[in-house]
């Protein structure tokens, strides 16, 4: 598999910024990536704990459902690199504003064909500070590993108790 110059850059710029995060956070860079744990409940709550972040879930619309998260968390990255062009241009992120959607592929509504992200600015930013924003936007590290479509090799298995944690 070859991989573009472009997302080789976009990639190792997303781990070393994950790696800066972490040993700012007193963390050890180089382990392994938070678990993520749920213990199911007999309500329409889900919450998923991760370290020091939980992230709530709904199954009855009074929060997200994964699905609206997962599509929300494409929209949250625009946001973030967004934020890091303007800190790069030395200019602030304030009043930008940017609105996703996505469009369901032609097997169904849980196939994603399309993600629309639109992005308006507020007065002063020019045509070069907002070129430069979009095409930051444009490789979000997210959408990046939605379009190359990442292969994934997941595992469900078994575990003996509550506490045991599958690797």
């Amino acid at each position: 598999m070859r991989v573009s110059p472009e997302l080789l850059y976009i990639s190792m710029r997303l781990y070393f910024d994950c790696v800066s995060a972490r040993t700012e956070r007193g963390l050890n860079p180089l382990k392994e990536w938070n678990v993520y744990s749920v213990t199911v409940e007999d309500n329409p709550q889900i919450i998923v704990t991760s370290g020091k972040h939980e992230i709530r879930y709904a199954v009855n619309g009074s929060d997200m459902n994964p699905l609206e998260a997962f599509y929300a968390t494409l929209a949250g990255c625009a946001a973030v690199y967004a934020k890091k062009a303007c800190k790069e241009l030395g200019v602030s992120a304030a009043g930008i504003h940017i609105e996703s959607r996505p469009f369901a592929g032609p097997r169904g509504p849980l196939t994603l064909h399309k993600f629309k992200t639109e992005v308006s600015f507020p007065e002063g930013f020019s045509d070069e500070q907002r070129a430069r924003v979009l095409d930051s936007i444009a490789h979000c590290a997210v959408k990046e590993i939605v379009s190359a479509g990442a292969e994934v090799e997941f595992a469900v298995i078994e575990t003996q108790g509550a506490a045991a944690v599958a690797t």
